[in-house]
């Protein structure tokens, strides 16, 4: 139906919201089944930044398939 949902990895950084974003982030995958999903890191120090097979790997932990999160990041990155 053409919405996206944006999932931002910077709350996995802060002890005090991490397991809410990651819970969150779970439900969203399962919703969705993967689909029109954008990740960004919504960090303001660059040293939060993560590389996109980084990005990948976090989102085959939460549940993505892997051939989804690893498409992703190809489409991503050329």
């Amino acid at each position: 139906k053409g919405k996206f949902f944006e999932l931002s990895y910077e709350a996995l950084f802060d002890e005090s919201r991490r397991v809410i974003a990651m819970t969150n982030m779970i439900n969203i995958i399962k919703a969705t089944g993967g689909k029109n999903l954008i990740v960004s890191s919504n960090c303001s120090q660059h040293n939060l930044h993560r590389t996109p097979y980084d990005v990948a790997a976090l989102l085959i932990s939460l549940g993505l398939d892997k051939n989804k999160a690893l498409a992703t990041m190809k489409e991503n990155c050329q």
